[in-house]
């Protein structure tokens, strides 16, 4: 399954020439990742340019594989919406065959719907979004890169970064190395990160990395094999982390402060478990390092820098902020 780095809410999309205007689908309850279907049966939806979607029999990841559907590509809403394997499903007709694909998971939406033109809307008259609330600012994505000839699949990873297994498997085996693939570890789905620390190894069936884990262990995983084993924690543009009840208040900010009071932790992963780098005291103000959040144990978590300490720490807990914007 296919993670996104995407918008949340409906909003004005200009493609092919063509003009489409923000709707609202009737409201459905949404699976356990808090995210609201957006498509509508009967109507068309569009995977987000990049990575393909999973096509499947049935609405379920231990379901048979029936294909892809690409990047950019348009199909048709028949039925749903279904939830299982804390993603959101529908069924879709696209190119003849009809099958299963999800909308979302806990980490945002792999699909947008296209609402048709309304034919009484005056083609002189500028549409608006829905709502200025779900308006995303206009984001320049990076070229995607393919790290091997053979595999039209590009990586979603950078050295450095930090990923956590796939939804869309349960199980993450670690290698010894790319040679001899020696199974030295298995991980289940939700109990640690991951930080990316080389570059690629080219398999048959996919393309393995090699990782940092649980304090310091090394070992190497597959980051797509057939599907996504390893994605991306950090993701832009997104407006909620389940489990945290307040929107995020500092996302695509340059810099926050430590709400009045008691100190917060900085730590070098997003984890509550992670090594202690250091604290920020209440009222200090910090910078924050990259445009995205990682929403982890359901907390909200940045990538910051306070003084000469660079650490990751969270925005708050349950009801409760941590943290404030610095303005």
């Amino acid at each position: 399954m296919k993670p996104v780095l995407s918008s949340i809410g409906l909003f004005l999309l200009l493609v092919s020439g063509s003009t489409l205007y923000a709707q609202t689908p009737t409201p459905i309850e949404g699976c356990l990742n808090g995210l609201l279907p957006r498509l509508v049966i009967g109507e068309q939806g569009r995977v987000l340019p990049g990575i393909p979607n999973n096509f499947r029999a049935e609405p379920t990841i231990q379901s048979e594989d029936i294909g892809d559907i690409a990047g950019g590509e348009v199909f048709t809403v028949l039925d749903g919406v279904e939830c299982a394997n804390n993603i959101v499903w529908w069924q879709v007709e696209y190119e003849g065959v009809i099958g299963w694909t999800g909308e979302s998971d806990i980490d945002g939406y792999w699909v947008e719907p296209i609402i048709a033109p309304d034919p009484t809307q005056d083609a002189t008259t500028e549409l608006t979004p829905a709502s200025t609330d779900d308006a995303i600012p206009e984001v320049t994505e990076e070229p995607l890169v393919y790290p091997c000839e053979d595999i039209n699949v590009p990586t979603l990873l950078d050295v450095d970064d930090i990923a956590r297994i796939s939804p869309t498997i349960e199980l993450l085996a670690i290698f010894d190395n790319p040679e001899s693939m020696v199974v030295i570890d298995n991980v289940e789905a939700g109990q640690m990160l991951f930080r990316i620390r080389d570059g690629f190894a080219c398999k048959r069936n996919g393309f393995m990395r090699q990782i940092e884990y649980d304090n310091g262990r090394m070992g190497w995983a597959y980051e797509y094999r057939s599907v996504y084993e390893l994605t991306p924690i950090v993701v832009k543009n997104r407006r909620h982390c389940v489990g945290f009840a307040p929107s995020l208040r500092i996302i695509g900010d340059e810099a926050a402060r430590v709400t009045e009071g008691a100190a917060t932790n900085l730590r070098e992963l997003p984890s509550s478990d992670a090594p202690l780098v250091g604290q920020i005291p209440g009222g200090e103000s910090f910078e924050i390092l990259i445009d995205g959040v990682a929403c982890w144990e359901r907390q909200a978590w940045y990538l910051v820098q306070y003084e000469d300490m660079i650490g990751w720490t969270a925005e708050g807990d349950g009801d409760t902020y941590w943290l404030d914007p610095d303005n």
